[in-house]
């Protein structure tokens, strides 16, 4: 998928100081055009602040001209103003047609039929922060439809264009011990022999449950001392995959408490890890305690919350918690019908039900 980028204004050195004069003229006459042209096809966006002191919300009015890393930089009166991300509690904008039509079918967890109408939005979008959004939204729906590679490579065009963006948090890693489906191991090698840390990271997670192992290993390895901590937080637990079958005590306690000092929106797969760790080191309650933690703090990861109610569901039913198994089959069953891991919980359920 090729993202559409806008074209940046440049200004050439020249030496004829009125020449220089008049480009800048021309290029602020064209930037005023560009805002009056947003403004006239999006109109007015509106972004609900938490105030300082947390007591009350604050509504502004005005057009969001940039939204990256941690700000939002919103055009009120002729002025910019900067707000940080963390205060923004909701916003209001005008969306392409087709966005809106592949976010109803988000909601209905019809990830697969999203995903044109969202490349259609994106394509139509003119707006950088407002594409980006959308393209998380293609990247989480062509992950949840497994089509991990197209995931993969719009993942790594939006980095590009955002290097710090928000939503790191949406890689597309592998997380599950051995997925179904894989990308291609041309691409997925092509990844990890790039020289950006971030494709070489999803080029060893896809790789290491295949015979590329090694590479991907030694690759991880090195991620994990990573300058930027994201990364290196993800490469650490990536690497446990490939421990988890014979984890040692001292070995969890160490990922426990490195799971700890993640931000919390990195923590949902290295916590699938853990309660598969915990799992296999006879700590039932500490892993479903884990895979728990998935539902509560990362309720936007459909496949990974799916994955984990499963998982807590097979092992209540082995340790003979049967009543509790069925909550959470229920639960499966209800909320997350769109994962490989529904139609066992209707099975579970009819079982359940039979005299």
């Amino acid at each position: 998928m090729k993202i559409r980028e806008t074209k940046s204004i440049s200004i050439t050195n020249g030496t004829d100081p009125i020449a220089r004069v008049n480009q800048w003229v021309r290029c602020l006459v064209f930037f005023g055009w560009f805002l009056l042209s947003v403004h006239v096809a999006y109109g007015q966006d509106t972004v609900w602040v938490r105030s300082p002191d947390g007591s009350k919300e604050i509504k502004r009015e005005g057009l969001i001209v940039d939204w990256t890393d941690d700000t939002l930089r919103m055009e009120v009166n002729g002025r910019i103003n900067e707000v940080s991300s963390d205060r923004i509690v909701s916003y209001q904008t005008k969306w392409p047609s087709e966005y809106d039509l592949a976010k109803t079918e988000i909601e209905k967890h019809n990830f697969s039929a999203a995903i044109n109408p969202l490349q259609l939005a994106v394509q139509a979008e003119t707006r950088s922060w407002a594409r980006h959004i959308m393209v998380i939204d293609l990247i989480r729906s062509l992950y949840l439809a497994e089509r991990y590679q197209e995931a993969v490579e719009a993942f790594l065009v939006l980095v590009v264009e955002d290097p710090q963006t928000r939503f790191f948090a949406a890689i597309p890693l592998a997380w599950e011990l051995r997925p179904a489906q894989l990308p291609s191991s041309t691409s997925a090698t092509k990844w990890l022999d790039s020289g950006n840390p971030t494709a070489q990271l999803l080029g060893a997670s896809w790789l290491l449950s295949t015979n590329d192992r090694a590479k991907a290993i030694q690759k991880l390895e090195s991620l994990s001392g990573d300058i930027d901590a994201r990364i290196a937080h993800l490469a650490s637990a990536q690497l446990w995959r490939d421990q988890v079958l014979a984890p040692k005590k001292d070995q969890l306690d160490r990922w426990l408490r490195h799971v700890e000092r993640m931000p919390s929106e990195l923590r949902a797969g290295p916590l699938v890890v853990l309660g598969l760790a915990q799992q296999r080191a006879q700590q039932p309650d500490e892993a479903i305690l884990s895979w728990m933690k998935v539902l509560i703090l990362s309720p936007n990861e459909y496949r990974l919350a799916g994955f984990a109610l499963q998982q807590s569901a097979l092992l209540l039913q082995n340790e003979g918690r049967r009543v509790e198994a069925q909550r959470l089959w229920a639960e499966l069953n209800v909320n997350y019908p769109q994962t490989p891991w529904a139609n066992e919980a209707q099975q579970a359920i009819h079982s359940a039900n039979q005299p």
